[in-house]
């Protein structure tokens, strides 16, 4: 069990989490870890119950469209068969349009957004809040992307097996179905039949003292007394165990004065394992209602053998084994750390054994342990080796590095810089008057466009902007070869000239002071604006050199 926790721990988190690792739990679990993945995912969600309700529209619309694709798109009859689609990679382009579609608008929140404190409606957890989700996800970080797109698609095949196992799984197998068809068929059978039905299903105990002018089971008019379903089994004959073995000594009049009439408990039960696309047709506690005469319709069969009913129960339910005949209150289920056991009920009124540490250290209230705070501080620590590295030529890659991998240290800063820019928004305008915030917040944006277009056209002639090497002579038609067609190839020319131009009017001096004080607010390190200064003089002077040798 300790070993199915950390593979599930494992697969839910950012640093480890792969389609392998999801695939071998997808294969041997038994209870699929829906509330996991959310949390993973960060969803924050209100109430209790049996259907997660999110704090955010956005999110509670995207858990929709799961439902959707995972009933509409998975072929939900066969287990196997669900298995292979998940090797296929059947969703993986409804869910990159999901996320295409929501993420902006869920995993870019400021940080400040995301604490309930500050924020009653937040629609996203903090790290630390729930024992899943040890990160802060934002979408502008590419591996958090894919993070966010893998757990949507584990999410969707986790509610398709869920749904085969509430209406699949023992449709053929069960022998309760079986019989309750059979019953189905003979109550279509002629009225003079009845009491024959009747007797079949009787004990021989039972059997022996049925008579026709007595029918055992027939209403009697006097002040009933409820009884409880374990009651019922009793009296029908299908108990094993010492329910039967209470009433053996006692003749029949006697359990039908006491038994009364039935206490219906049709409900809906709140189990945490019910199918999160649709409860099942069919509740456990709908068999407890039971027609007294003869003449009226069969009760619902429950098996011959209570200690596998019981079996049944606590696996597909996930709760603890309480014997039929206990008249004692059940006591509450220790807490569990496997992932099978996320939605094990708690008895409120139930003695509790004394917290672990493990256990109070996971619930401590995140004021008075990790705060969120923390994430931040590591991106900031993370942003500045990313700029001087790139900058002021220190790059953490050797300098036989590829471009490639160039490029991709100058994507991770560029979406370090934006996902701080966003979070810490609250904080760094307190630092600046109004007008200057206004100044500093366009030259991030002009930043991350200028460094998208430079990685656009180094990486189809295989150089980094860093290197401070010329464009290839190339025409205007073979750029267009490379971009992919003529308009691509002047929607380059217009943007180059606009971009440059943009700095000329400003002054690169200026537009290099602004853009170094955002990197300073953006890593709370003051001296930032004198180091990486230079540096963003010689990323603009090597774009004006770029954009004469495109047009040329």
């Amino acid at each position: 069990m300790q070993a199915a926790s950390e593979d599930l721990r494992s697969a839910l988190h950012v640093e480890t989490a792969c389609r392998e690792l999801i695939r071998s739990s997808l294969n041997r679990m038994h209870s699929h870890p829906n509330k996991a993945i959310r949390q993973a995912l960060g969803f924050r969600e209100v109430g209790k119950g049996n259907q997660p309700t999110f704090a955010s529209p956005n999110v509670t619309k995207l858990y929709k469209e799961l439902d959707r694709i995972a009933k509409g798109k998975l072929p939900v009859h066969d287990y196997n068969q669900i298995l292979e689609e998940w090797d296929k990679q059947t969703l993986c382009q409804d869910i990159q349009v999901l996320a295409s579609k929501f993420g902006p608008k869920i995993w870019d929140d400021a940080i400040d957004q995301r604490q309930p404190e500050s924020n009653p409606h937040s629609q996203l957890l903090v790290e630390g809040e729930e024992q899943f989700y040890q990160v802060d996800l934002w979408f502008a970080f590419s591996h958090h992307q894919n993070f966010i797109r893998l757990q949507l698609e584990h999410l969707a095949f986790v509610k398709a097996i869920t749904y085969y196992n509430n209406h699949f799984r023992n449709k053929v197998e069960s022998p309760g179905t079986q019989r309750t068809q059979k019953m189905k068929a003979a109550q279509k059978e002629p009225s003079n039949s009845k009491s024959l039905i009747h007797v079949i299903h009787l004990s021989s105990d039972k059997l022996r003292n049925f008579t026709h002018a007595q029918p055992q089971g027939v209403k009697r008019k006097r002040k009933s007394q409820p009884f409880h379903v374990s009651d019922e089994r009793a009296y029908w004959g299908r108990a094993s165990g010492n329910i039967l073995d209470l009433n053996d000594n006692k003749d029949d009049s006697y359990r039908r004065s006491t038994r009364g009439n039935p206490v219906s408990n049709d409900t809906d039960l709140d189990i945490p394992g019910s199918d999160d696309l649709e409860v099942a047709p069919t509740r456990l506690h709908n068999q407890s209602q039971v027609l007294m005469s003869p003449a009226d319709s069969i009760p619902s069969p429950f098996p011959d053998n209570i200690s596998e009913m019981e079996v049944v129960v606590s696996n597909s339910l996930n709760m603890p084994h309480i014997p039929p005949s206990s008249s004692q209150p059940a006591s509450s289920p220790q807490h569990l750390s496997s992932p099978q056991h996320l939605s094990s009920p708690q008895d409120p009124s139930s003695p509790q054994d004394p917290p672990s540490p493990q256990d109070t250290e996971r619930t401590t209230p995140l004021s008075q342990s990790r705060q969120p705070e923390q994430s931040l501080t590591n991106m900031r620590l993370q942003l500045r080796l990313l700029l001087l590295g790139e900058l002021c030529d220190l790059q953490e890659a050797p300098r036989s590095s590829s471009p490639d991998a160039k490029w991709e240290k100058s994507q991770e800063l560029d979406d370090t810089l934006s996902t701080i820019w966003k979070a810490d928004k609250a904080r760094i305008q307190e630092t600046m008057d109004p007008e200057t915030y206004k100044h500093t917040d366009d030259a991030v944006q002009e930043w991350i466009k200028r460094r998208k277009m430079a990685k656009k056209l180094g990486t189809l002639v295989g150089m980094h902007i860093s290197e401070g090497k010329a464009l290839p002579p190339m025409t205007l038609d073979e750029w267009a070869a490379k971009l992919g067609d003529d308009g691509q190839a002047l929607y380059m020319v217009w943007e180059l000239n606009l971009q440059c131009a943009k700095v000329r009017v400003d002054g690169i001096q200026v537009v290099a002071e602004r853009t170094a004080a955002a990197f300073a607010a953006a890593t709370q390190y003051p001296k930032a604006a004198g180091i990486l200064k230079e540096g963003v003089i010689s990323f603009h002077e090597q774009m004006f050199r770029w954009n004469d040798d495109f047009g040329a």
